[in-house]
């Protein structure tokens, strides 16, 4: 482990009242002995009791870590620019972004640096299951150019084998992404006018673009407590931001009759949920296609 190169990588996670999944987190995080590495752990919390559950665990395991509090929720594209600039202000070779609400086996880190070592690619993702369970959440995902969506291969599908050929997608979120350092010179950072939800999307947009394409991992598994950190999908708070971001990708993105597709994808779509919906449900829903004005 020595003998490894010290800044072969970075790992970057952002907290948001986080303190339900830190243990089994940095418990994932101790099974990594064969893989050097640092961590800059970005706290966006209200309050620093994280931190005191986050210096436990860095001074029991010995972790590399630094450790950021902001005073107060940045977002987690703008999270996880904090992290991404220190590491390559450090020069670290590759980055890691990863949620905190996932739990992964023992050395995956040395797993996934020789996988992509001898791969062209530049950014990789591993399958990832729902948390607890041999249901798959993501087997690499897909980018719907005629209607942004962003389907993932074999959602809630049991895991039969059936996506163990390694590939490549042109989607994938970055809850657990391995990306080259070289990749944010190109492309650059997250957009922070995102705050949360499509940020990444917006971003793996921009890398395919610039024929930065992805490579899916199937050896490698991560299990993720999906929305543990943001009430689920039907949240007030999630309704919000999904609404609001996804329209402001469309209008940044897309161009032509291709955006004309998405955008009479996306308002016919929202008339049926508006159908659907409680009244601060709806209201959450129109609150954020208006607050798409002041992103600009």
């Amino acid at each position: 482990m020595n003998n490894m190169n010290q800044r072969a990588l970075a790992l970057v996670t952002v907290l948001y009242h986080s303190n339900d999944v830190l243990d089994d987190f940095f418990d994932s995080l101790a099974k990594q002995t064969t893989c050097p590495y640092k961590i800059f752990i970005i706290d966006n919390s209200s309050t620093d009791s994280s931190k005191m559950v986050c210096q436990q665990y860095i001074e029991k395991l010995n972790i590399n870590a630094e450790y950021i509090f902001n005073d107060e929720n940045v977002g987690v594209a703008k999270g996880n620019n904090i992290g991404i600039i220190r590491a390559l202000e450090q020069g670290f070779e590759k980055i890691l972004l990863l949620n905190n609400d996932i739990t992964f086996g023992e050395n995956i880190f040395s797993e996934l640096l020789v996988l992509s070592s001898s791969s062209s690619e530049k950014l990789f993702i591993p399958k990832i299951y729902y948390h607890g369970t041999n249901l798959l959440w993501m087997a690499g995902a897909h980018f719907k150019k005629w209607t942004s969506l962003t389907p993932h291969r074999g959602d809630g599908e049991e895991d039969k084998g059936q996506y163990d050929k390694s590939d490549i997608v042109n989607y994938a979120p970055t809850c657990f992404m391995l990306i080259d350092a070289s990749v944010f010179k190109d492309v650059g950072l997250m957009d922070e006018k995102y705050f949360v939800y499509y940020d990444d999307t917006d971003f793996i947009f921009r890398c395919v673009q610039m024929n930065h394409i992805i490579r899916y991992l199937p050896a490698l598994k991560v299990n993720h407590k999906v929305s543990a950190l943001t009430g689920g999908n039907t949240s007030l708070f999630s309704i919000y931001y999904a609404n609001r971001n996804r329209l402001y990708f469309i209008l940044k993105n897309m161009k032509g009759l291709m955006k004309f597709s998405c955008m009479c994808y996306f308002f016919m779509t929202r008339l049926l949920y508006l159908a659907k919906y409680t009244g601060s449900e709806r209201k959450s829903l129109i609150d954020g296609v208006l607050a798409v004005r002041y992103m600009k």
